[in-house]
């Protein structure tokens, strides 16, 4: 039998475990996978979309995400792309360097029954550089700190079908020459929205 202390000791720790696996975890807001769980690794490099700006967002993208070609490109945990397809995108290619999120990825493709995806162990700049594909919608979700911000007119050039959209997300605003906003918002330490 557990003494007190014991016991207290126990519930704290089952108490930081059940706060890990939510924090692990994202669920799918809207459409064929809603309520669905997106499973990932934490790791500080990771940052899933919050679940309010992903509703903000996939509300923008409503007539844009209905049998659009994907591209969510630093993947991260794959939300943005999994939500697109629960909201009827015809495929998303995910791409993103860290094996681990690969297999997370994978995983979570295999667990929702997905025939509409593919993910690609690959550095994004690298994607983009050899990709002959034209994409509906890119998320362009970089790591805040990287340099990668400084090729988005590249990923615009190259990659981006006409009349595509890109969401970009990042700590400070962003300046493009060649993309102009349609829809873009601010809190406290981020900056969002889709251009085309």
């Amino acid at each position: 039998m557990l003494s007190k202390e014991g016991w207290i000791c126990q519930n704290f720790q089952q108490s930081l475990l059940e706060k890990t696996k939510i924090a692990n975890s994202v669920k799918i807001i809207s459409g064929s996978l809603k309520g669905r769980v997106v499973k990932f690794d934490s790791t500080d490099s990771l940052r899933p979309t919050l679940g309010r700006i992903r509703e903000t967002l996939f509300n923008w993208l409503f007539d844009h995400t209905h049998s659009a070609n994907c591209l969510d490109l630093f993947a991260g945990s794959g939300s943005l792309g999994f939500e697109a397809i629960s909201r009827g995108a015809k495929y998303c290619t995910f791409v993103e360097q860290s094996k681990k999120n690969v297999d997370n990825i994978q995983q979570n493709i295999s667990t929702f029954g997905l025939k509409n995806c593919d993910v690609i162990h690959q550095d994004a700049h690298q994607f983009i550089s050899s990709s002959i594909n034209k994409f509906d919608l890119i998320f362009f979700d970089p790591p805040f700190a990287s340099s990668c911000y400084l090729w988005l007119d590249d990923v615009a050039k190259k990659i981006l079908a006409p009349q595509g959209i890109i969401y970009l997300e990042s700590s400070k605003p962003v300046e493009s020459n060649v993309l102009k906003a349609i829809k873009h918002k601010k809190t406290k330490s981020l900056y969002y929205g889709i251009y085309e």
